[in-house]
C-alpha cells in the first residue's frame, strides 16, 4: 500500500505494540506503509483525516516514556499498491488492515511480505504468535520457501512465536509431502536451542515415518516422553499412531503392539486406524494369534471400520486352512462393523473354499454367503459359475450367468468361457431353454473376447 506524494499533509499515525512498549511513528517523508496487525486486537477505532485541521494520532494509550522508532519505509512506486481516493474510504482500508492478518497474503504482494520481514528485523517490532503462524503457513502453500526461510531466520529470537512458527512450517512441508524440509527446520531449531512442543515432534516424527526411518521415530518418541510435556491428548494419541504404525511397517509388529498396551494403560486417546495397522502388521509377521486377540477387543468397542483389514484376516485364516473363521470373519463385518462384504472378500472365501476344500464346498459356502445378505460381484460370478459348471449344476451356472449380465457385468472373459464350455460338454444348448441363452453367450464371447 502507499500514500502518493502529492496526497494532503497525512496525520502521524502511532502504533502501540503489545509485545514491548515501543511506540512506532510513520514519518511525513514516507511514500509506502507496509501493513501486517501488530498484536494489538485490542485496537479502537482509528479516524484518518486528510483536512488542514490538526493532525489526529492513531494510537493506544500508552506510557510517555515509551521509545519511539522512526520508520522510513520506501518501497516500489505507489501505483503498484493503490489506496481508496476517500478519506472516509482511507479510514476504514487501513483499519481493516490492522485487524485482518492476511491481507498481503490474499493480495499476492510477496515483495511486500518480505520487505515488511526485514522491518520486522531491523526494529525489531514482532507479530503476534498467531499472526505470524498464519503468515508463514500461507507462504508455504503458496510455495514461496524463500520467504518462509526469511522470516524463521529473523524470529528465531522469540522462542514462544518461533515455536509456533516452525511448527506451522513443518506441517506445510509434510503436507506437501517435503518431508526432507521438515527435518531441515528441525535442524534449524536445534541449532537455534528452540525447545520443541508436543505439536513439533508429532510432526517430525511423521516425517521420519513416511521417509522409513523406524529408528528415528524411536528416538524422538523416547525424548518426547522424557520431557514430560503437557500436552492435548488429540496430539499425543497422534503422537503414539505414528510410533506404532512406523514400528509396524519396519516388521517390528509385537513392540508396537507392546507401546499400543501402554497407550492404553496411559488412558490415551484411542483411534480405529491403530488398531487396523496393528492387526495388518501382525499378520505380516504371522502373528495370527496376537492378530485375532486384538482383533476381538476391536469389535467388542466397535473399532473397526477398514474392510482392508477383514480381507487380510480372511487370507490368513485360509493361508492357516481355518476355513470356518473366515466366515466368522463376515459376520463380524457385517454385524458389528456394520460393513459391506466386498466383492473381493467374497470372491476370496468362495475361491479359498474350492482349493481347500473342493467345488462343493465352494457352492455351498456361496449359497450361505448369499442368503445371509453378501452381494457378489463380477469376479465372485465367474468363480460360482465355474464351480457350479464343475459339480454338473449346470441350471444354477446358467442363472448366476444371466443374474451377473442383468447386474452389468457384461465382460467377464472367465465366465464367458465357463459357460461356453459348459455348453460345449452338454446338450443343453439343444433345448429350447437354452438355446436363445447359448447363442447370445457365443455371440457375446467373440465381441467381448479382449475384455475381462
Amino acid at each position: 500500500m502507499a500514500i502518493p506524494s502529492s496526497s494532503p499533509d497525512w496525520s502521524v499515525p502511532s502504533i502501540n505494540s503489545c509485545r514491548k512498549p515501543h511506540k512506532i511513528i510513520f514519518t511525513q517523508t514516507c511514500k509506502t506503509l507496509h501493513f501486517l496487525p501488530l498484536p494489538c486486537f485490542n485496537i479502537p477505532v482509528f479516524h484518518l483525516n486528510s483536512s488542514s485541521c490538526p493532525s489526529p494520532i492513531i494510537e493506544e494509550e500508552s506510557s510517555t516514556n515509551s521509545p519511539v522508532i522512526q520508520l522510513d519505509l520506501r518501497l516500489e512506486s505507489p501505483q503498484h499498491y493503490p489506496i481508496p481516493d476517500h478519506s472516509d474510504k482511507l479510514n476504514d482500508f487501513l483499519c481493516g488492515l490492522l485487524r485482518d492478518p492476511k491481507y498481503l497474503i490474499q493480495s499476492e504482494k510477496w515483495g511486500v511480505v518480505l520487505s515488511l520481514a526485514d522491518d520486522f528485523k531491523r526494529y525489531n517490532v514482532l507479530p503476534d504468535s498467531y499472526t505470524f503462524s498464519a503468515l508463514v503457513s500461507s507462504c508455504v502453500r503458496a510455495r514461496k520457501f524463500k520467504i518462509v526461510e526469511g522470516l524463521l531466520e529473523i524470529f528465531i529470537s522469540d522462542s514462544k512465536i518461533a515455536v509456533l512458527a516452525f511448527d506451522s512450517a513443518m506441517k506445510g512441508y509434510n503436507k506437501l509431502h517435503m518431508y526432507g524440509s521438515t527435518l531441515s527446520v528441525h535442524e534449524k531449531m536445534k541449532l537455534a536451542g528452540i525447545p520443541l512442543d508436543s505439536g513439533c515432534y508429532f510432526q517430525i516424527m511423521k516425517a521420519h515415518h513416511k521417509l522409513g526411518d523406524a529408528e528415528r521415530v524411536v528416538e524422538m518418541f523416547t525424548e518426547f516422553e522424557s520431557r514430560k510435556l503437557d500436552s492435548k491428548p488429540m496430539i499425543v494419541s497422534q503422537i503414539y499412531k505414528i510410533l506404532c504404525e512406523s514400528l509396524g511397517r519396519s516388521g517390528q509388529a509385537v513392540e508396537a503392539l507392546e507401546h499400543f498396551r501402554d497407550m492404553r494403560k496411559k488412558a490415551i486417546l484411542e483411534d480405529s486406524s491403530v488398531y487396523s495397522s496393528l492387526i495388518c502388521s501382525l499378520i505380516h509377521v504371522r502373528e495370527v494369534k496376537l492378530a485375532e486377540e486384538l482383533y476381538k477387543e476391536a469389535q467388542e468397542k466397535r473399532m473397526l471400520k477398514d474392510p482392508e483389514t477383514f480381507l487380510k484376516l480372511v487370507l490368513i485364516y485360509m493361508e492357516e486352512g481355518q476355513m470356518e473363521k473366515t466366515i466368522e470373519i463376515v459376520k463380524g463385518m457385517k454385524g458389528t462393523a456394520k460393513l459391506k462384504v466386498s466383492d473381493c472378500i467374497f470372491c476370496a472365501i468362495v475361491n479359498g473354499f474350492s482349493k481347500r476344500r473342493g467345488f462343493d464346498a465352494a457352492v455351498k459356502v456361496y449359497e450361505e454367503l448369499k442368503s445371509d445378505g453378501c452381494e457378489p460381484g463380477q469376479v465372485t460370478f465367474a468363480s460360482v459359475i465355474n464351480a457350479y459348471c464343475r459339480v454338473g449344476l449346470y441350471s444354477k451356472a446358467e442363472n448366476a450367468f444371466f443374474e451377473m449380465e442383468k447386474k452389468g457385468f457384461d465382460k467377464c472373459v472367465v465366465a464367458y468361457s465357463s459357460i461356453i464350455s459348459m455348453y460345449g460338454k452338454t446338450d443343453a444348448w439343444k433345448s429350447q431353454e437354452f438355446k436363445a441363452g447359448g447363442e447370445a453367450v457365443e455371440g457375446n464371447g467373440e465381441e467381448k473376447s479382449g475384455s475381462r
